[in-house]
């Protein structure tokens, strides 16, 4: 059997079904909320724009720059397009009066399907296709931007086009969030730390749980203490109101100089008027 070898420098063109970009929508609003959705939606579709018109699959005639590959990869019906977009002999853009109509957007109309009536336009995708294309056609930021949508309600799914910087004074917290690409990051950032919070939360649950019924038996201190670094696995010390030691685990030579030179480097949690349970020795091993 001939192998086929994967040729990492070309970009493979993939197609998604209505259905699977429904799963992808209703996983990201759960994990990161409707609001960040809107961005990381436009950002795919806008890639998607980009490799589109890269690969001159986008139709050539200026009446209607963002209409064929629309159409053709199956995201709407069709896409009336008016206006015009120049490149004067200087080298700027200049969109004039540039709008246009998506036809039967998936987009919308899956949202209906699933959510039912929307308080906002929701074509994110198509409106980060939209803007990917044009932005790679004529290199410079273009930004379309949805202001009626059959989701809410609307006759019909319509958007305008403008160069990004005009759009800033009127639209700036919409194009923040189309552009902002750390959202992943932030997500993966957020994910690392909630999953912390509930290990740890999950720990101390557990500490509460077993200190309170070693105290409930009448275990001694060290035993209590010990069990404590068995579950916690950190270096625990507890002191008198004048910082002298009753009980000790977990602690190196060189962390008991430290504790006896400089406690301004332990970490203390308060658990009474009578004694202190350092939580962390923030020095290197």
């Amino acid at each position: 059997m001939s192998q086929v070898a994967f040729n990492s420098s070309e970009t493979k063109n993939i197609l998604m079904s209505a259905n699977a970009f429904q799963t992808l929508k209703s996983n990201l609003v759960n994990n990161m909320g409707s609001h960040k959705t809107k961005g990381f939606l436009f950002r795919f579709g806008k890639e998607f724009g980009m490799e589109s018109a890269k690969n001159k699959l986008q139709n050539t005639n200026k009446t209607n720059p963002v209409g064929k590959s629309h159409s053709r990869l199956g995201h709407v019906k069709d896409v009336i397009f008016k206006g015009e977009i120049v490149r004067h002999p200087d080298g700027t853009i200049e969109c004039i009066d540039t709008w246009g109509q998506w036809v039967e957007s998936f987009e919308a109309e899956m949202h209906l399907k699933n959510y039912g009536l929307s308080n906002e336009c929701v074509c994110h995708m198509l409106c980060g296709f939209a803007s990917g294309a044009l932005t790679y056609e004529f290199g410079e930021s273009i930004i379309a931007i949805e202001y009626k949508c059959i989701a809410k309600g609307d006759p019909c799914c319509e958007f305008k086009v403008r160069l990004e910087r005009d759009w800033l004074e009127e639209k700036e917290d919409l194009i923040y969030l189309y552009q902002n690409d750390n959202i992943l990051t932030e997500l993966e950032m957020t994910y690392d730390a909630l999953l912390h919070h509930k290990q740890m939360l999950e720990k101390i649950s557990m500490f509460q749980g077993q200190l309170t019924q070693k105290v409930t038996d009448k275990h001694s201190m060290d035993e209590i203490v010990y069990a404590a670094y068995e579950l916690l696995n950190i270096p625990i010390l507890i002191e008198d109101i004048h910082g002298n030691p009753l009980s000790t685990i977990g602690l190196t030579d060189i962390q008991h100089d430290v504790i006896q030179k400089d406690t301004a480097k332990l970490s203390v949690l308060t658990m009474s008027t009578t004694f202190r349970i350092t939580k962390e020795i923030a020095i290197g091993s």
